[in-house]
């Protein structure tokens, strides 16, 4: 299983893939589904807040169906400059890009059973997921669920785990 990997560990993969001190992960298959064009959304949304105007957003995993809509959504963004798209991670840096974010983002529509938020609570990150399906059971109260057809709830959450340590 995954574990949270040591703060000299993560300083060093921050410093070699040039991530900012603090940024918002969502890992898993670019398409529909996922939800992430309603993510990015909310992240223009809370990152417009002078409290967070050096959070960035990391898209990591693969390029599924249908995910030029979503590219075209991100060149379009007024904060284009702060959303980095990383393609799929290797098994081996799984723990160390879950470690290194301030909050892991998973705002499915549709999931049988969600890996990368039990991935990310196993790394100590913070979880927001999308309210549905098995996603109840897997995050539990160690996460805030949100409805993932609403923007403004998911940007709430956002600005909320990252601007409030306790809550974290």
């Amino acid at each position: 299983g995954l574990a949270r990997a040591s703060d000299d560990v993560i300083r060093d993969f921050c410093a070699r893939k040039h991530l900012p001190g603090t940024f918002i992960i969502s890992l898993g298959t670019l398409e529909p589904r996922k939800n992430i064009i309603a993510l990015v959304d909310a992240f223009e949304k809370c990152a417009r807040l002078p409290k967070l105007s050096d959070v960035h957003l990391v898209l990591a995993g693969s390029r599924g169906w249908l995910w030029r809509p979503l590219l075209q959504q991100i060149a379009r963004s007024s904060v284009r400059d702060r959303i980095r798209v990383v393609g799929e991670v290797s098994p081996n840096d799984r723990a160390l890009w879950l470690s290194s974010a301030t909050v892991l983002v998973y705002p499915s529509l549709l999931e049988g059973f969600g890996f990368p938020p039990l991935e990310a609570m196993a790394c100590g990150t913070p979880v927001i997921a999308g309210a549905n399906s098995s996603l109840f059971e897997t995050v539990g109260d160690a996460g805030l669920l949100v409805d993932p057809y609403r923007v403004d709830q998911m940007s709430r959450a956002l600005a909320e785990v990252i601007s409030d340590g306790n809550l974290r």
